[in-house]
């Protein structure tokens, strides 16, 4: 047996960076400016200089909006392909429901809950050119459903199975439009929603779309609003999982198959050997 001693490893913390009085956030946006001068969290946040703007959002009030995303997104039943897919982990596994909830956030990718990150995309492109060309946010909006129609691919942000309304929506433009903040990205998104509704067919704002016009004027990189979903859709994935073990039966998930492949061998000098 090797005896040794234990190695001693100091730890070292930085000093917390101080925070400014202007280290708040600011939804503000210039027309001439696509990019609106916002930092990460908006307002230019900690690369702003000189006095606090009283325009800018507080914390608290971002706090606000993100909870409401974070609310919005939790569940949408267990047929979702994250839902369906922790179940199923649970079902077999019923002693890990972390294996459980990571499977479920292993489901996530661009064909689910992709549509926010790549409706921020767009949305950005669209004020980028609109402030390029002069152009108005309802010509922009017309020019990308013309495009989209005519290349034959569908809108992320727009469009739900059960909704004409989505409610969320509803809810999460109020809360932006509470403080006076509901920016380009919300206008585009609603200039969006009549250009497709005139060009292509109505298709309301879904919470995707919704999630991404926010965060976009909240100064959010594109790549924001899928982790807002994998954030707030874990609460629900665990929910699932309880719900799985308390009460559902092990291993009670089955897929129907048919078997469409050769016929049976019956030749024994055919069969594979095992």
């Amino acid at each position: 047996m090797l005896v040794g001693k234990a190695a001693v490893i100091p730890v070292v913390f930085n000093e917390p960076q101080k925070r400014r009085p202007d280290d708040q956030v600011n939804a503000q946006y210039d027309p001439a400016n696509p990019n609106g001068g916002r930092g990460q969290f908006g307002g230019g946040g900690r690369g702003g200089r000189g006095n606090p703007d009283p325009n800018r959002l507080t914390p608290v009030q971002v706090a606000e909006k993100i909870d409401a995303m974070l609310i919005a997104i939790a569940d949408h039943g267990a047929g979702s392909p994250s839902a369906a897919t922790a179940r199923m982990a649970a079902s077999g596994n019923r002693q890990a429901p972390e294996a459980a909830v990571a499977a479920g956030i292993l489901a996530i990718g661009d064909a689910h809950a992709g549509a926010g990150m790549a409706c921020m995309v767009i949305i950005q492109a669209a004020l980028e050119r609109a402030a390029r060309e002069s152009r108005s946010l309802d010509d922009v909006a017309r020019a990308t459903a013309t495009d989209a129609r005519g290349a034959g691919q569908r809108l992320p942000g727009l469009g739900h199975r059960m909704y004409s309304e989505d409610p969320r929506t509803t809810a999460l433009f109020a809360i932006a439009e509470q403080h006076g903040k509901a920016g380009p990205g919300v206008a585009f998104m609603r200039a969006l929603e009549s250009a497709v509704a005139e060009i292509i067919k109505p298709l309301p704002i879904n919470v995707d779309g919704a999630i991404a016009a926010v965060l976009h004027d909240l100064g959010y990189p594109a790549a924001a609003a899928k982790l807002i979903f994998i954030v707030g859709r874990t609460a629900g994935l665990a929910a699932h999982v309880m719900e799985e073990y308390a009460r559902e039966r092990p291993m009670r998930v089955r897929i129907p198959v048919v078997y469409d492949g050769p016929a049976a061998v019956d030749d024994p000098a055919l069969e594979v050997p095992r």
